[in-house]
């Protein structure tokens, strides 16, 4: 009865209680011959199962209007979580830049987003803890269109493969990708925003 109910609504269920009543009526003119009075109740039986039918797509309409929205809510994306290094990370960071003082590291960050620029810092103050030599800079400009990369000349891509590769080990399959106007001996680390995702050219 509760579901009925919640299906028809009162507008819905106050026409079936028409129809119901109209119906028995209808049934005792007829047994009287009683025919305009007979006529009548069919007429008002009919509209309110009208009544009914109409209330009841409309509701349907509306429940469906409901879903779609609750559907749309649930898909927005929800708020990037800001960035932090682990103990972990920030540990095996400091160990292997202690045992490649030959290279050095440019960490670039996006100027335009807040996390980039504090999840950079913390990955700059990580590496100079290990005694590496660390520049930084917030960018302005075009940034590669990815929340982490990595770039270095074709030597470095040989020479500072084991600490390329221990980057890799902190921070996932990360986009790289080897650049000539790069510096001898220098990975630049690129951190932009979270919500960039295509990989460097």
């Amino acid at each position: 009865m509760v579901q009925l109910s919640s299906f028809l609504g009162p507008v819905g269920i106050l026409g079936a209680i028409l129809s119901l009543i109209a119906a028995i009526r209808g049934v005792l003119a007829f047994r009287k011959k009683h025919w305009l009075d007979t006529t009548v109740d069919v007429i008002v039986v009919f509209i309110g199962v009208a009544l009914v039918a109409l209330n009841a797509q409309q509701r349907i309409h509306s429940q469906d209007q409901i879903s779609y929205l609750q559907g749309e809510i649930t898909s927005i994306p929800k708020a990037n979580v800001a960035r932090h290094l682990t103990d972990s990370q920030r540990a095996t960071l400091i160990s292997s830049s202690s045992s490649n003082h030959q290279f050095n590291v440019y960490v670039v960050m996006d100027a335009h987003d807040a996390d980039a620029a504090e999840y950079g810092s913390e990955i700059a103050a990580a590496l100079l803890k290990g005694g590496m030599s660390v520049n930084g800079t917030n960018l302005f400009g075009a940034m590669p269109q990815t929340p982490l990369a990595f770039s270095y000349d074709s030597e470095t891509q040989s020479s500072g493969a084991a600490f390329i590769a221990s980057l890799h080990d902190v921070f996932g399959n990360v986009p790289e990708n080897v650049d000539p106007s790069v510096a001898p001996s220098q990975i630049k680390i690129w951190v932009g925003a979270q919500t960039a995702s295509p990989p460097l050219p």
